[in-house]
């Protein structure tokens, strides 16, 4: 039986590491006789992947201790240094210590250079293919393009969740990630989106969720108190605080909702993998890119940096990078953009909106007459509907 080694240690947010399980799933389909392992980095929650059954081990990587310690480091001790296949994200392969975090960069030159495969080094599947192309005639190995993946929630959690159960309508909203406010809508936006969701949606009910103080290095809901969601809660008629329940309770609460509505964010890579449907206030840097199969809806931003990406010397991107708002989360621009969210609420709610009419009106949103179709990517890419 083959052995493959996954190298994915990169920044912490949890969508690197959803981005990791998913790329493990399609080896694991293409071929269920090999064995997957994953290098990650310690600092994310790395029992969701040891939660997966096709991942055979999950090595956290402390880019830290590596850094300082190099091939002394103690995680490095207890990693086989014999596989059949090694194969790297490709953009560990462009890290540069002028952009990138120095730690990481030299983290990457230490475990290239001792985790090598027997038959194959190479990368894994490059997440910035276009539409139509064929990822898996990339990849050295077999490789199932787009390999749908749920992520199993312990029985504990579920039962946890009960609590905030609620017959009818359910949104939870993850007010702001790891960037917090530059990349994130304020509270006062925060709540008249929910004012207008509540004047549309019959019964409704929302649920806040967040972590307000950082497990083990974990990326945390910055910019975000306890005391200031409960302040918002107050000011509406059904919603609740649903902040630091843990890691488990918060993916149950998830997948226990009709809706999941955040801003653009690692940890809101959870919403498609319990088959959530995931409603995106789209902003810069970062377009949307990671779906399951799982319908969504992105609320573009009416923004000519939008996505910035690593573009820093004009508009939003020249902003984040001197630590102030982007553009597209300004409370003027927003304030615009709460009519369609609250129609995308109302088709998200509609079981006959599929993922395919989704991804269909996302296409045709972000079509080269009316933004740069080049500067948005697609996770295992897009086939068949161009």
């Amino acid at each position: 039986m083959k052995k493959l080694l996954i190298n994915y240690v990169y920044y912490s947010p949890v969508g690197h590491l959803i981005e990791a399980i998913k790329h493990a799933r399609g080896y694991y389909e293409a071929d269920q006789d090999l064995k997957i392992s994953l290098l990650v980095n310690s600092e994310t929650p790395i029992e969701i992947a040891v939660a997966c059954d096709w991942i055979e081990e999950v090595y956290p990587i402390s880019i830290k201790e590596i850094a300082e310690l190099g091939e002394d480091a103690a995680a490095l001790k207890v990693i086989p240094r014999d596989w059949d296949y090694v194969l790297v994200d490709p953009r560990a392969k462009k890290l540069m210590s002028e952009s990138d975090d120095n730690w990481l960069v030299e983290t990457h030159l230490i475990l290239q250079k001792i985790f090598l495969g027997k038959e194959i080094n190479g990368i894994t599947p490059n997440r910035s293919v276009k539409i139509d192309e064929d990822v898996s005639t990339q990849t050295p190995i077999p490789y199932k393009l787009n390999a749908h993946i749920d992520i199993p929630i312990p029985q504990v959690s579920l039962e946890f969740v009960k609590k905030f159960i609620h017959v009818g309508p359910t949104i939870t909203i993850l007010p702001s990630g790891s960037a917090g406010d530059r990349q994130s809508p304020s509270l006062v936006i925060w709540e008249e989106i929910c004012t207008s969701l509540f004047k549309v949606i019959p019964n409704l009910k929302i649920n806040f969720t967040g972590v307000t103080k950082s497990t083990e290095g974990r990326t945390v809901t910055q910019g975000i108190t306890f005391e200031s969601i409960n302040e918002l809660v107050a000011k509406l008629p059904n919603a609740e605080n649903c902040f630091n329940i843990g890691l488990w309770n918060q993916i149950a609460l998830i997948q226990g909702s009709d809706i999941y509505c955040s801003p653009h964010s690692g940890f809101s890579f959870l919403s498609p993998v319990v088959g959530t449907p995931w409603l995106a206030i789209s902003g810069c840097p970062w377009p949307e890119y990671f779906f399951n199969d799982v319908k969504f809806y992105s609320v573009l931003p009416d923004c000519q940096s939008y996505p910035s990406k690593n573009k820093t010397d004009e508009g939003c991107g020249k902003l984040l990078s001197e630590n102030k708002k982007s553009i597209c989360m300004q409370d003027k621009n927003l304030r615009n953009k709460i009519a369609e969210i609250t129609e995308a609420a109302t088709m998200l709610l509609d079981e006959k909106f599929t993922y395919q009419a989704a991804l269909r009106m996302h296409l045709n949103k972000i079509n080269p007459s009316k933004m740069d179709l080049v500067k948005f990517f697609f996770f295992d890419g897009i086939k068949g509907l161009r």
